[in-house]
């Protein structure tokens, strides 16, 4: 009987610790982004060119624990990332709140955010809402079928109407508006 017979086929997202481990490499080899290449001759280098400086992660389940770290890999001050998808990654209110404060404080140039079929609810809806009252870059943003009821769609519409001129799309959390 050969060693390939006796381990165990595991699938790479059933564990959540190898998912965070590669979340970890993502930062610290770029692996899993699509990073800018700068051409010498541009002074500011490719704004959102596209899929640049992006980092898609979708359907990785990374829960509230992945959502920290990608927050704290994206808080590097030589990187700028401008795009960032986490749809279908089992995020929270708890997440949801690491993000808040990652768009409260935005060193970074962070212009779309994805987060769409998640479970931020509506006290994350409340913290984003609090958060985008102050975002001066965040254009894009996705946040449908997150549980948000009619609380966190009030602090977004809130947020949006008053506090935040920088966000030209956004797609509301369309399950509140189905039930």
């Amino acid at each position: 009987m050969g060693c390939a017979s006796i381990m165990p086929y595991r699938r790479k997202s059933s564990s959540l610790s190898s998912c965070l481990d590669s979340v970890e490499a993502i930062f610290d080899t770029d692996i899993g982004l699509i990073d800018a290449e700068y051409d010498d001759n541009d002074d500011d280098g490719p704004r959102d060119g596209g899929n640049e400086n992006a980092i898609f992660l979708v359907g990785h389940h990374l829960g509230d624990k992945g959502c920290k770290r990608i927050v704290n890999g994206l808080q590097d001050p030589c990187r700028d990332y401008y795009k960032l998808y986490l749809c279908d990654n089992r995020i929270g209110k708890l997440g949801s709140s690491y993000i808040s404060e990652l768009l409260k404080y935005n060193t970074t140039t962070l212009m779309e955010l994805s987060l769409g079929n998640n479970h931020i609810g509506n006290e994350g809806a409340t913290q984003l809402a609090c958060a985008l009252s102050v975002n001066n870059t965040l254009e894009m943003l996705n946040l449908e079928r997150n549980d948000i009821g009619a609380q966190g769609v009030a602090a977004l519409s809130s947020a949006l109407e008053h506090d935040n001129n920088t966000l030209q799309w956004f797609t509301a959390p369309s399950h509140y508006w189905l039930n």
